[in-house]
């Protein structure tokens, strides 16, 4: 009987989410507390069961968020415009532009030859490996301002090595090497100003309000010493410490790699081209999405010979319904004000004090962290920014102080929802969902301890605090 009754941990946590869920609906808590705001409830009913299952994983994402799909509409909670704002948005484009040019690496070679050429240029322990292409990614985010961007350019390749190294697709040695790669692309780009959406939305919010804003080298000054490069440091220790194991085989060596192919030297000059103009979008005006569909687009043509027959069928869709859930329940978010109504109820148990420096950034920092786990990265600088002069004074920092800890926040990755580069890339990688939950946790968890004080005297140093 015993045995009967017992429940793997994903599913008692999964019943504990439809509880709490379903308890926000009964009780309605935030229209206890006096606030008017239209379904505010019932939407936050919602978002807690859609995160809490994206999180445990017990049902498929794609169905998670079809179920969000259904429940929204079906109760009326939100225009169909804002629910579905997802599959009109370029990231879903961008992710669709991602998903064909993957496969086009892939099957014509490409991604190999690649990935050969890379582990030349790198050691053949675990360690240097994750560093390589974790700097690797790095270095992209100099060249490429679209994080999903960088991100569809990355994965094929780096499956591609971890195959080269001898690490299986799917393994656990294969899975460190993807995220190192990938969260060395995505988070300390935060402190590059072009390099994510989430930098450019606070930079041209305080344009807007202020008048203001820092330049590229004042923001990576601020940001980059610790944000960037001591988190890079963690970025790699984490992927090592959880998915460091041998390979299963041995390394490809690079002499056995037949002669480069037509179709390969059309893919190639075809990822060049879309990579200048990724790099130069603020000169042409083009976005990176459409550049990028664009290029899916040519991969597609079957004359061009990049893609087998069929090729369309094989992409797997359900990556993409789950960015469009992503992307639409943070519109749904930012269109009822939710993460506004976080914020301010942090701020109301957690007051800020003028004169107490290393508690107003501690509880700065944390509520743009919440306000990131409530509204996903680029939802911080939409909230936070026009309460910059009433949080400036309330703390007797400066409002640049104020506004620049925004970064810490939507810097600080929980789950992979709150990002739409890590969703492609945790997608694209075809990465257990608890595996990648584990990494991204350990190392919020870290950044917490370790690298949130670290800022704290860093800036300090420069008169910020």
């Amino acid at each position: 009987m015993s045995e009967r009754l017992h429940l793997p941990t994903d599913r008692i946590i999964a019943i504990i989410i439809t509880i709490a869920a379903t308890a926000i609906w009964l009780l309605k808590p935030v229209a206890a507390s006096g606030i008017a705001t239209p379904n505010a409830d019932s939407i936050l009913s919602v978002m807690v069961f859609t995160m809490g299952m994206w999180v445990c994983g017990v049902l498929p994402e794609y169905l998670t968020t079809l179920i969000f799909f259904s429940i929204m509409m079906l109760g009326g909670l939100a225009p169909a415009a804002v629910v579905f704002a997802g599959f009109s948005s370029s990231a879903f484009w961008l992710v669709f532009a991602g998903l064909v040019l993957g496969l086009s690496v892939r099957e014509s070679g490409l991604g190999k030859r690649l990935a050969v050429h890379l582990g030349a240029l790198c050691g053949s322990s675990y360690l240097t490996i994750l560093a390589a292409m974790a700097a690797f990614g790095l270095v992209l985010s100099f060249l490429m301002p679209s994080a999903v961007g960088r991100v569809v350019l990355m994965i094929p390749i780096l499956n591609a090595f971890a195959e080269s190294r001898g690490y299986k697709a799917g393994s656990k040695g294969a899975g460190g090497i993807l995220m190192a790669g990938a969260a060395g692309t995505m988070l300390p780009a935060f402190t590059i100003l072009p390099s994510n959406v989430a930098n450019m939305v606070l930079s041209g919010t305080m344009e807007a309000l202020y008048g203001t804003v820092p330049t590229y080298g004042q923001y990576m000054l601020i940001h980059f010493p610790v944000l960037g490069l001591v988190k890079m440091g963690l970025i790699i220790a984490v992927a090592a410490l959880l998915f460091r194991e041998k390979p299963s085989g041995p390394p490809a060596q690079q002499e056995t790699l037949p002669p480069v192919s037509p179709a390969e030297r059309r893919l190639m000059l075809l990822l060049i081209s879309a990579l200048l103009l990724w790099m130069t979008d603020a000169v042409h005006g083009i976005a990176p999405a459409w550049v990028g569909l664009a290029a899916a687009v040519l991969c597609l043509v079957p004359k061009a010979g990049m893609l087998k027959e069929g090729a369309f069928s094989r992409l797997g869709f359900a990556s993409l319904f789950y960015v469009a859930g992503v992307i639409g329940l943070g519109a749904v978010v930012r269109e009822y004000q939710l993460g506004v109504l976080g914020a301010q109820a942090v701020l109301d148990v957690f007051p800020l004090t003028p004169g107490a420096d290393a508690w107003n950034y501690a509880v700065l920092a944390g509520t743009s962290t919440l306000t990131c786990m409530l509204t996903t990265t680029v939802g911080v600088p939409a909230v936070m920014t026009p309460m910059g002069p009433e949080l400036a004074a309330a703390s007797g920092l400066t409002l640049m102080t104020v506004l620049m800890t925004q970064t810490i926040g939507f810097s600080s990755i929980f789950l992979p929802y709150q990002a739409p580069a890590i969703v492609v890339a945790a997608q694209m990688s075809n990465l257990p969902t608890r595996a990648v939950n584990s990494y991204f946790v350990t190392l919020f968890l870290l950044t917490i301890l370790l690298i949130v004080p670290a800022n704290y005297f860093w800036w300090k140093l420069l008169g910020m605090l």
